[in-house]
């Protein structure tokens, strides 16, 4: 029997960008987990598809592209975070009602790191838990065969009211031991693909070294036996030749994206990267990065591979908070200096920032608009969002033990808040996230003026920031 995948995605949310074109508000549709899954099993002879949903979509609209396009597959794969979940659930809940036989399967970080609540969702027969490459090829391989595959490792299985759960396989220390990550595969979507402005992105690591309380990376390293491996970097031959392949089949690409959590960790691998990347590809980039990594060697790298944009997480300008809550053991001034770095070299960059954070009050939150305001970089292009306590990270543990997470259901943190906090309600936390951009651009302006002008402007907008909140009254004249 020839095994057909379907691989799901169910958090498209598109908004109008520029000259009304419609961008993805996660930047890109592109997901590199499923690319390099698709890479496995296309290289094993199993044909692989993938449906791009909208977020919402209705059953109706599900139902009828199911069954235009998919009506003879075997599996549908959903790949799931801790905030679409329940999307993802319900989705295949209306597959499984419409087609019994069809195998369900959930992977992603939330199956990873709530594999037992993953599993109370009788939407699925299976989850994976870890890395997907080795278990989904195992699983179409057995099915394929007409083997039983649920003793395969990585996999949990439902069988009646007992869940079979299987150990987790080492992270896969080799990347290069695995194909190139697909970006051919062949596409639906619930949506005009060609209203869409969207683009892919590369990654030449997996993993990160930090340790961040509000991020999962040292939780998933947690996971698998050989933790110390976690943080992997591909070959440079392996990621160019990804680069290069792409470039052309594009050849109209002007600009490449790179989406690592940490490209710059490792200095003599990100030197000859980027000798190699001005050499051989000499595309304008795009990348992410870290102040500390940001030394004036690193941005002169980042000069001569023509990086025209990067964006840095500053995440809370209560430098207290940052180091202590948020385990981002960065200081304001560092940030300041690096930044001075950026500006002499002509790199534009913006700012990962968020509100909404575990004893954070509007007090800290002023704190973070005006340190993005000192940074300066793009005052538009940025990534402003609302903490969302994701399961298996340390600051989940903390929101659960202190009990601050609330009942309700967020589908974006972009959008609302899952946390009650006495000290910084609800409806503070909206308007912080809302005006940010706001006050943010108005601190910049200001800090334009004279002296005397300056001064006043900073206190009037201090006013408006914290209106309505007496305790941090003080705060206003200091």
């Amino acid at each position: 029997m020839s095994i057909r995948v379907v691989f799901i995605v169910c958090n498209i949310s598109l908004e109008h960008g520029k000259l009304g074109k419609l961008v993805p508000k996660w930047e890109s549709t592109y997901r590199e987990g499923i690319a390099c899954i698709a890479s496995v099993l296309r290289r094993a002879g199993f044909q692989v598809d993938l449906l791009k949903l909208s977020a919402g979509v209705t059953d109706e609209r599900l139902l009828a592209l199911w069954s235009e396009h998919y009506a003879d597959h075997h599996i549908a794969g959903f790949t799931a975070n801790s905030v679409d979940f329940k999307e993802a659930s319900r989705l295949a809940a209306v597959l499984k009602a419409d087609r019994s036989d069809l195998l369900t399967i959930c992977g992603g970080v939330h199956s990873t790191l709530a594999p037992v609540e993953s599993m109370a969702s009788s939407s699925f027969d299976a989850i994976c838990v870890g890395e997907g490459e080795g278990p989904m090829l195992d699983l179409c391989t057995a099915l394929r065969d007409g083997e039983d595959p649920t003793s395969i490792s990585n996999l949990w299985f439902r069988d009646g009211k007992r869940v079979l759960r299987n150990e987790i396989r080492p992270v896969i220390e080799q990347l290069s031991d695995h194909p190139s990550p697909v970006r051919d595969i062949p596409t639906v979507t619930d949506y005009d693909q060609r209203k869409v402005a969207d683009s892919t992105f590369f990654m030449g690591t997996r993993g990160c070294p930090y340790a961040c309380s509000y991020c999962c990376n040292q939780s998933l390293k947690r996971t698998y036996p050989n933790p110390t491996a976690y943080y992997r970097f591909k070959s440079i031959d392996d990621l160019l030749s990804e680069v290069q392949a792409y470039v052309d089949a594009n050849p109209r690409t002007l600009y490449l994206n790179f989406y690592d959590d940490v490209l710059m960790g490792n200095r003599k691998w990100f030197e000859a990267f980027c000798e190699r990347y001005r050499t051989e590809v000499d595309r304008a980039c795009f990348l992410t990065g870290r102040w500390e990594l940001l030394t004036e060697r690193n941005v002169e790298l980042l000069k001569q591979i023509r990086c025209e944009f990067l964006l840095i997480g500053v995440e809370s300008g209560d430098e207290v908070l940052r180091k202590q809550v948020l385990r981002r053991h960065q200081s304001d001034a560092m940030m300041l200096e690096r930044a001075s770095f950026l500006k002499r070299a002509k790199i534009r960059y913006g700012l990962f920032t968020m509100v909404g954070v575990p004893t954070e009050t509007m007090a800290s939150a002023l704190k973070t608009v005006k340190l993005a305001a000192r940074l300066t970089g793009n005052q538009l292009l940025n990534h402003h969002t609302i903490f969302y306590p994701f399961r298996g990270t340390p600051l989940y543990e903390l929101c659960e033990q202190e009990g601050l997470i609330s009942d309700r259901e967020v589908k974006s943190y972009f959008v609302d808040t899952r946390l009650d906090m006495p000290q910084f309600p609800r409806e503070e936390i909206l308007f912080a996230h809302r005006r940010f951009g706001a006050f943010r651009i108005a601190y910049w302006l200001a800090a334009k003026l004279p002296g005397p002008i300056w001064r006043w402007a900073e206190r009037q907008l201090d006013r408006l920031w914290l209106a309505g909140d007496p305790a941090v009254e003080a705060v206003v004249d200091q």
